[in-house]
């Protein structure tokens, strides 16, 4: 992707839409940027955790505190006090991450691996930290399965009705309690966080359907 980010960009067009086009269509880096895959490096661990994306990888830095840098495999996290404006009560937001093309089984596998690592603090992509680490990697494999549970559920109801991505978006606002703060979101950020559900929705639904039409 960063070689000849092509793909990436018609991919980022197809999922961010306007998003993608304000930020602009990247460029490619230079091959000599980058380590070979077969590299390694003093104290860092480097774990394949597919799922939100095919080629996606984490991180596990090995120092006086380990700290597992997990990207979007476990979802992204926002706490109160922190992410957005509030009082730091321990109030958060956690969703996955799910854009097309998304691959259920892989995510929760990952997720499960990193569970098997010894860490001490877990770091987001999107965005901050917490030092709960199992509490917050078993709440992200937790929400995978609502998620997949509220969606088949919502589709069982909706029998020879269109699928509407938006609102399968605000059943999951109503139904996953940790969306439970979304309302309280800013507006600027809460314009941004709907179409980012709206996108993990879609990659939800496609592997739905497809994983339905398998079967």
């Amino acid at each position: 992707h960063l070689l000849n980010p092509k793909r990436l960009w018609e991919s980022s067009v197809e999922v961010l839409g306007d998003v993608a086009l304000a930020y602009g269509r990247p460029i490619p880096a230079e091959e000599s940027s980058f380590l070979p895959d077969e590299a390694s490096l003093e104290g860092i661990k480097k774990i394949e955790t597919p799922g939100h994306a095919s080629h996606h990888y984490s991180f596990l830095y090995e120092a006086e505190s380990n700290l597992l840098f997990v990207g979007e495999a476990a979802g992204t996290y926002y706490k109160r006090g922190f992410a957005y404006p509030g009082p730091d009560n321990g109030t958060f937001i956690l969703r996955p991450a799910t854009p097309l093309k998304f691959y259920l089984q892989s995510a929760l596998s990952s997720i499960r691996k990193l569970k098997s690592l010894k860490a001490d603090v877990l770091c987001y992509a999107h965005f901050g930290y917490t030092t709960e680490v199992l509490k917050f990697l078993d709440l992200g494999e937790k929400q995978l399965l609502l998620w997949d549970a509220l969606i088949r559920d919502y589709i069982s109801k909706c029998e020879g009705v269109t699928i509407m991505p938006e609102n399968v978006t605000e059943y999951l606002l109503q139904k996953d309690p940790l969306l439970a703060d979304f309302s309280n979101l800013p507006k600027d950020i809460k314009i941004r966080e709907e179409e980012n559900i709206l996108s993990s929705v879609r990659g939800f639904l496609d592997y739905v359907f497809q994983n339905t039409k398998a079967s």
